[in-house]
Order: structure tokens, then C-alpha cells, then sequence
């Protein structure tokens, strides 16, 4: 069964956990979560009604690595910050558990969702001066460079929307 649900998103109340794409959905949007939180969180979400041991824990997320106690501590702290606390349960003495809304399987989406776009129009030169065209342009083009770095959205270019 573990095998099938790794092909699947997982839904859980108002969450989506979505494997390919190693990303947890929340009711605002992307949630912020380390490499080995996810890996964490999705191991227990995998089997919601068993105690998961820490050496098991250990295994799943950091194979073949020592690791100290401490560490899976932390992760667990710092999922619970995102999460509601009640969702991952420590069963003292033996692991922890997933204890939030029933998790089920849904398809993986085909396709991200839409980013928002934004398109940035070339500037008229309005000063009647033939020398500050450049500027129009290089204007433009500073500001479709600064809009560039926000990967969250699709910038279209001042020459792309002459068309």
C-alpha cells in the first residue's frame, strides 16, 4: 500500500501533501517545511493509526546516517509550529503518531497551479528628447530583471507585450 499512496498526493482536512513535488499545502497556501520534516510528516502520515519508533523514524528519513535523538526532536518542534500540535502525538517511550484528520489518497495534480503574471509595458518617452528613449528602455528592462527574481510569478517582457 505504501508503494501506491508514494504515487499519490495525500489529503488531510484542509491540507494537501504533495509528494512529487515535496510540498505541503495548507489552508493559506505553501507551507514552509525542512528536506526532513517533509520526510517526517509523510512517513506518519502514511500510517495514521500506528505508533511510528524512532529508530523507524530514523531509518525512513535519515538512512544509513547516526543520528542524534535530539535532531528528530526538533523536527518534530518545528513541525508542530507549522501544524496544528495536536496533529503529531509522541507516544512516550515509543514513537510518535499522526493523530490529525483522516489522510486519504488523491491523484497527483497534471499540472502546478497558475502563477500570477504580470506584464510590464515599455515606457513613452514623453520629454520630446531623443536621448532619454534609452532610458524608456532601460527602464523597463530593470524592472522586468527586479520582477524576474520572484519565482512565484510570470513575468512577460516589454517586447512581448508589443505583440
Amino acid at each position: 500500500m505504501t508503494q501506491v499512496l508514494g504515487q499519490m498526493d495525500l489529503e488531510f482536512g484542509n491540507y494537501r501533501l504533495k509528494r512529487a513535488e515535496r510540498l505541503l499545502l495548507g489552508p493559506n497556501g505553501p507551507m514552509e517545511l525542512s528536506a526532513r520534516g517533509f520526510d517526517i510528516f509523510a512517513t506518519l502520515l502514511e500510517r495514521p493509526d500506528e505508533v511510528i519508533g524512532k529508530t523507524e523514524l530514523f531509518d525512513a528519513v535519515w538512512p544509513g546516517v547516526v543520528v542524534e535523538e535530539n535532531t528528530l526532536q526538533v523536527h518534530i518542534s518545528a513541525l508542530r509550529k507549522q501544524l496544528p500540535a495536536e496533529m503529531i502525538v509522541t507516544v512516550h517511550g515509543r514513537g510518535y503518531k499522526y493523530a490529525g484528520p483522516r489522510p486519504f489518497a488523491t491523484p497527483a495534480e497534471a499540472r502546478a497551479p497558475p502563477r500570477p503574471s504580470i506584464a510590464v509595458l515599455p515606457f513613452d518617452n514623453m520629454s520630446g528628447d531623443a536621448a532619454q528613449d534609452m532610458f524608456c528602455q532601460g527602464l523597463a528592462l530593470n524592472i522586468v530583471a527586479s520582477l524576474g527574481r520572484f519565482h512565484e510569478l510570470f513575468v512577460i517582457d516589454r517586447s512581448s507585450t508589443l505583440a
